[in-house]
């Protein structure tokens, strides 16, 4: 099995969310982002602070992570974005060639 992984960041409105999502989509990037509503509370430059946001959800290949977070950078306009990244411990069949199928076309030479 390839070294799969889910990234999650959170951006501040479904707008930017949307946009994040696509250019992910369209680079080949990411095989699915799922975006969904939440609010967060947080420690920053000494406050305690409140927020609505939107959690992306982007599942992708561990070998895509560099390319990923600096296009995740390059459309994020928080200062220090949360972007990390989790294991995939293991997939059905199908699902990974699905993951397969959309992640290689911009990344596997095909």
């Amino acid at each position: 099995m390839k070294d799969y992984i889910q990234v999650t960041t959170t951006i501040d409105t479904n707008a930017r969310a949307e946009r994040l999502a696509q250019a992910l989509l369209e680079k080949r990037l990411a095989a699915s982002v799922q975006v969904v509503p939440c609010w967060s509370a947080y420690r920053w430059q000494g406050r305690i602070e409140r927020g609505r946001e939107f959690r992306c959800a982007i599942k992708t290949r561990a070998d895509l992570w560099p390319e990923l977070v600096a296009l995740i950078r390059s459309l994020h306009p928080y200062e220090v974005p949360e972007i990390f990244a989790t294991a995939i411990l293991d997939v059905t069949q199908a699902y990974g060639a699905w993951l397969d199928e959309e992640l290689a076309e911009a990344h596997d030479g095909r």
